[in-house]
């Protein structure tokens, strides 16, 4: 179990870069060193919610104010371990997942103001990484490796992918009308965009190793996303048609899952330091 839920924290599957660099190592925002993924900002950029590793449940959902760094759990109550937060725009619904079971991850959508959650049926028992479109009208995620788009008010899922190879980590702009996503279907897993509706899919990278968990900035007019193509997972960002890719961090250890701050200005990511996992707030250089 131990080990699934590293596995779950950290990995889900098995050229020509500028290097920018951030100045030092960033703003180090939590302490406990806990394995941590999924952080995103909230509350106009005041506060961060995110996965963390605990005792019982073994993954919780926390967020963080920024002011002050008081950390609280975002369902106290909760029995089952949750992760990949997601908001809509006006912040009055999200989604998040929930582990059932060692094969087993459940869609559940959350009303801010009834606190009220909903579990939305899929057509796999695993459902990896969803995101809710900006109009909290629907949810795009992976099955079986897979893109699928789902209404919210409706039983209803349209899917967005048929290719070879596995598609994951799902993005959808600010404006609703693209998503960026990672896929395998051509050996390595690259960053592609596609409309909402799955229709013209555009490649933009084409490196060696692995790039993923792409992040729509909020002007839509860049993308962060993960990769190990220089040997180590660091974070990188590139504009939305995929040119001008710059390497933002730089340490021997583990750098992941960004997620852009509401002035499109800062990112907040996950950083390995000497074995232990904390949130980080870097300022990223101008271009």
């Amino acid at each position: 179990m131990q080990l699934h839920f590293k596995i779950l924290l950290l990995f889900f599957i098995p050229t020509g870069v500028a290097s920018v660099g951030l100045a030092g190592e960033g703003q180090k925002l939590t302490t406990d060193g806990q394995l941590k993924r999924d952080p995103i900002f909230v509350n106009e950029g005041e506060e961060i919610v995110y996965s963390v590793e605990h005792t019982a449940p073994r993954l919780i959902l926390n967020q963080l104010r920024l002011a002050d760094r008081v950390v609280t759990r975002l369902h106290p109550e909760a029995t089952l371990p949750e992760l990949k937060p997601s908001f809509s725009r006006d912040e009055k619904s999200y989604t998040f997942l929930a582990m059932t079971g060692n094969d087993s991850l459940t869609l559940r959508v959350r009303d801010v103001k009834s606190k009220q959650t909903s579990i939305l049926k899929s057509s796999g028992s695993v459902v990896w990484n969803a995101n809710i479109t900006p109009d909290g009208k629907q949810v795009v995620y992976n099955i079986s490796g897979q893109l699928i788009l789902r209404s919210l008010s409706e039983d209803k899922e349209i899917p967005l992918t048929e290719s070879a190879g596995r598609n994951d980590w799902p993005n959808v702009s600010a404006d609703g009308k693209q998503i960026v996503f990672s896929s395998s279907r051509n050996g390595d897993f690259d960053i592609y965009v596609m409309k909402l509706d799955g229709s013209e899919v555009r490649r933009l990278t084409e490196s060696l190793g692995l790039d993923m968990r792409p992040v729509w900035s909020p002007d839509g007019r860049q993308i962060a996303f993960t990769s190990n193509r220089n040997g180590n997972y660091e974070i990188y960002v590139m504009n939305a048609d995929g040119s001008n890719v710059r390497r933002i961090t730089h340490h021997d250890e583990r750098d992941d899952y960004p997620a852009w701050h509401p002035n499109e200005k800062k990112l907040v990511y996950v950083s390995e330091r000497n074995g232990k996992y904390d949130l980080y707030l870097a300022e990223i250089p101008a271009n």
